[in-house]
């Protein structure tokens, strides 16, 4: 089978590749999963060390990985033309519903390293060297594949926060430009084909003794009743008490384009954080029912304790974990999680500011993204954002927190507003703008 890795330009570790045909019903995909367990035994020092870093940490170009280089980059990667040891999740999808399948161990070789540029262009209907006519007619396969699980993902109440992140580009360790990273059908291919194999692996295997779920939790009634506030302040309609993942999904698709960025952040920061558990619970934001990670064990320490798990249920052997142990993996992991997501936003934090450091002075087209006493903050459209502190609105303001919104003698700013600025600092504190009027 012609299954392929895809990934971006920039990667150097795959750990996933994936193939998928039509059939009578519907289709059968096939997601291989890099089979790190087989390389890195529980309790070794690899093992140990893997555990205490929890995650393979991204910042920039650079990488911290989980796992050794040799192993990340080499023995475990699903490199191009290279027969690989992987844990294989083949499914059977009707109606982009998956409705029947199992995992196997696995020998796999990926036939084409492809990155999600090139996909997107392949299907695009252009023509890239070294895509064959075998291959793209695989990958418009996977695009319509796709496109029916995400539907129905979509009818049961998938939230799409839609929110780009911000990729940077570097000269050395200068950063030479950053900008809203693009979102294009090649990545929609992979997430839902991972998606799928994580909800029908939490499925298969989640109803033993032990076992690592990725639980994400109803937002508390007091987070919605704040959310409501500014919904109404912004004309729109408010959520119930105890809302549904398609009530939040629902919000977000009736919300207005020039207001959906705003409306999508302050809905997200309402929502409860996603975390690891030993205990099977939804995931809201996904609108699943059963859900684990088991699709990135090069780059999370969860997902190689999964494996290990499913390993010995294929063997006919029971697990040498006990919900103990799972249960102290999923509070590290936990606060592992936490503190690389708080060290990742500090470092962007950063290459913002070398990026902005030398445009002091320059006018910018931005939008109100959050309004606090201290003043308003504007994010512009390469991502940076920056406040404009109340003292330098003019006049006397006043911070509404009920609505998020600062009136002046001159007006009221609120979350969405389109305004002009010009960027007067930049500091460690960050960036400061001034009203253009």
């Amino acid at each position: 089978q012609p299954c392929c890795a895809k990934d971006g330009n920039d990667s150097k570790d795959f750990d996933d590749a994936v193939y998928a045909e039509r059939t009578l019903n519907g289709y059968k995909l096939y997601v291989h999963i890099a089979d790190v367990s087989e390389y890195v035994t529980k309790g070794s020092y690899c093992d140990r060390t893997a555990y205490k870093r929890g995650f393979s940490f991204y910042y920039g170009d650079n990488v911290q990985p989980m796992l050794p280089e040799s192993l990340s980059n080499g023995a475990c990667s699903l490199n191009e033309n290279e027969d690989k040891l992987t844990l294989t999740a083949e499914m059977e999808v009707s109606g982009g519903r998956v409705i029947n399948g199992f995992v196997k161990k696995s020998i796999i070789r990926s036939v084409k390293r492809m990155t999600y540029e090139a996909v997107s262009q392949v299907l695009d209907g252009n023509d890239v060297a070294g895509y064959t006519q075998s291959l793209t007619q695989t990958l418009k396969v996977l695009d319509d594949l796709s496109a029916e699980l995400k539907r129905e993902r979509d009818n049961d109440g998938n939230i799409d926060f839609d929110l780009a992140e911000v990729k940077f580009s570097f000269d050395g360790n200068k950063v030479v430009d950053m900008k809203k990273a693009e979102r294009t059908r090649a990545h929609a291919i992979i997430e839902e084909c991972m998606i799928a194999a994580n909800e029908f692996v939490a499925q298969m295997y989640g109803d033993g003794s032990c076992f690592i779920f990725r639980s994400h939790r109803p937002p508390s009634s007091e987070k919605i009743e704040r959310l409501n506030d500014f919904l109404l302040a912004c004309g729109l309609k408010p959520l119930p008490q105890q809302p549904t993942s398609k009530d939040v999904a629902n919000l977000l698709s009736a919300t207005s384009d020039d207001k959906k960025e705003c409306v999508s952040s302050i809905t997200l920061r309402s929502m409860s954080k996603a975390e690891y558990s030993p205990t099977d619970c939804e995931h809201f934001g996904l609108a699943s029912k059963h859900y684990c990670h088991f699709t990135s064990p090069i780059r999370r320490y969860t997902d190689l304790v999964v494996h290990r798990i499913i390993k010995a249920s294929l063997c006919g052997e029971p697990s040498d974990m006990n919900l103990t142990e799972v249960t102290d993996i999923c509070t590290h992991c936990n606060e592992r999680e936490k503190k690389i997501v708080d060290a990742e936003r500090e470092i962007n934090d950063l290459y913002t500011m070398d990026y902005m450091y030398d445009k002091v002075g320059e006018i910018y087209d931005g939008t109100i993204s959050g309004v606090s006493e201290w003043g308003v903050y504007v994010k512009i459209a390469c991502g940076a954002e920056g406040l404009i502190k109340a003292e330098r609105i003019g006049g006397k303001t006043k911070f509404d927190e009920r609505s998020m919104t600062m009136k002046t003698h001159a007006g009221t700013y609120r979350i969405g507003d389109k305004i002009k600025v010009k960027l007067t600092q930049v500091s460690y504190n960050g960036l400061d703008f001034e009203l253009c009027r």
